[in-house]
């Protein structure tokens, strides 16, 4: 070949910054990868045919994966016949599937692509909804050409899952659905599915309906499940050791109960109860965290455990970890911009928020989050309210925070504005609650001499009680099961 006789070599198809990347690569073994050059890198060497450096690029991808990038990483993988990565970014959007709905990248989609993303099954609440706006936004993207398989798409919405109040007063209404026929059959047949029967809105199979509460500083061990559709409590097995001030999360229905104190004891161990087992008991047999914590927070992203601030006996902490199930292992993470104890942690978009709390000399309004994809802690907008030993939840892209020493004020942050603006109070002060989001409805639990359980719903921006608690519980770990 001709090349063999000349000085050098025109690579047309591979850029020159990448090309230089890729050649540094071949005799170092290192290479530097970024959101911004992994999808050249990884193009070049599958022409180039250097299976070491596509490994290295699977690596980051699965390292990497979000609701912003998921669909691109998977599009990528299928072009280059990286199977296991395909089955890694689906399982991440069918965990993530409403977000992901949402996102930009799905209106660039082919219809193939699109079924695909619908076919997928999810326990999210009011995922059929997003569904349904997800196939009418990408419809209506490019409705010249997008039209025809409108129909189709619309299949894929199980229509008995709509509310009521979403099934009437927005399919109903659409022009694209009333000027389908095969779109006004599938109406036809859920409306009369409604009408003969009293349960107009069925509940998607696997979504949670129960309510896990754990301790809480009065009662020591005690671990209750809460039915919200009968108001009903059951008694669960009791925690090994008596836990105050302690975080949990569930992780698959394990749930992991961390940390804690007792008699100026303070825990970095943790207990786990399977509830997948038919006669589930609290297993100590579980790596401990890497520092001890109490009235510290928890929360899941991305399948790892995040564990935040907190106080133990060297002081107030600053410091996070995560914990990775698949590993079994507990690794630290950037330490948070303030130390924080009595604070809300919750997770939403790929990033983690921590909300308020207590930041040492003073009760505090500051609110940061983290993006683990650089590490770092960055401050958002404050609360209008500093609260500490207050709660929080994501729901319909909003973070609530909720309640705190004194307060029965609620306020949320809308992901997309930035901006924080009050909702309703609830019925009682709750400082030290808890809180979870069954069926599309915030439950708030417990609190310093609170004694009932009351919801709010979105649709009517209403708390309402729902019972009286089993008995009084403040700073309990409350999760939906």
């Amino acid at each position: 070949m001709k090349e063999s006789y000349l000085n050098e070599g025109n690579v047309k198809e591979v850029s020159g910054p990448t090309m230089a990347s890729i050649i540094n690569f071949i005799y170092t073994s290192c290479i530097i990868l970024t959101h911004d050059n992994v999808y050249d890198v990884l193009e070049a060497a599958e022409y180039l045919r250097i299976p070491s450096l596509k490994e290295q690029c699977k690596i980051f991808f699965k390292a990497s994966l979000n609701e912003e990038n998921c669909l691109k990483i998977r599009s990528y993988s299928n072009r280059y016949n990286m199977g296991d990565l395909v089955q890694e970014a689906e399982t991440f959007i069918s965990k993530n599937l409403g977000a992901v709905l949402k996102s930009s990248d799905f209106l660039q989609f082919g219809v193939d692509d699109v079924k695909a993303m619908l076919k997928l099954e999810s326990d999210e609440e009011l995922i059929d909804e997003d569904k349904y706006r997800s196939v009418i936004n990408w419809t209506k993207h490019g409705v010249c050409d997008r039209k025809e398989h409108f129909s189709d798409l619309f299949c894929f919405i199980q229509l008995d899952y709509l509310s009521s109040e979403f099934f009437n007063d927005v399919v109903r209404k659409e022009e694209l659905v009333c000027n389908s026929l095969e779109c006004a059959n599938l109406l036809i047949t859920s409306l009369t599915s409604r009408l003969c029967g009293p349960q107009v809105f069925k509940k998607r199979k696997g979504q949670f309906d129960k309510i896990l509460i754990i301790g809480g500083t009065d009662c020591k061990q005690s671990v209750v499940k809460f039915n919200t559709n009968t108001n009903q409590w059951s008694k669960m097995p009791d925690t090994n050791i008596v836990r105050r001030y302690s975080s949990a999360v569930n992780c698959n229905q394990q749930i992991l109960l961390m940390g804690g104190a007792q008699d100026s004891v303070y825990y970095k161990s943790v207990e786990m109860l399977d509830l997948n087992d038919e006669n589930p008991k609290w297993d100590n047999n579980f790596p401990s965290m890497g520092e001890k914590r109490y009235l510290f927070a928890s929360t899941l992203l991305n399948g790892l455990v995040y564990c935040a601030g907190g106080v133990n006996d060297t002081g107030r902490l600053s410091s996070c970890e995560s914990y990775n199930p698949k590993e079994k292992k507990w690794s630290a993470i950037g330490n948070m911009n303030k130390s924080r104890s009595q604070y809300a942690l919750v997770s939403a978009r790929g990033l983690l928020y921590v909300l308020g709390g207590y930041g040492g000399n003073n009760t505090t309004n500051t609110a940061e989050c983290y993006d683990p994809r650089n590490r770092k802690w960055e401050n958002i907008p404050p609360m209008k309210t500093c609260r500490s030993g207050l709660t929080a939840v994501v729901l319909n892209n909003e973070i609530y925070a909720i309640g705190g020493a004194d307060f029965s004020s609620v306020e949320k942050y809308n992901l997309d504005t930035k901006a924080w603006i009050d909702v309703p109070s609830m019925n009682e002060k709750r400082y030290g609650g808890s809180a979870c989001v069954v069926d599309g409805l915030i439950w708030v639990f417990g609190g310093r001499g609170a004694k009932t359980v009351e919801f709010y719903d979105p649709a009517t921006n209403k708390w309402l009680v729902s019972t009286n608690m089993d008995r009084q519980r403040q700073w309990p770990c409350v999760l939906s099961i």
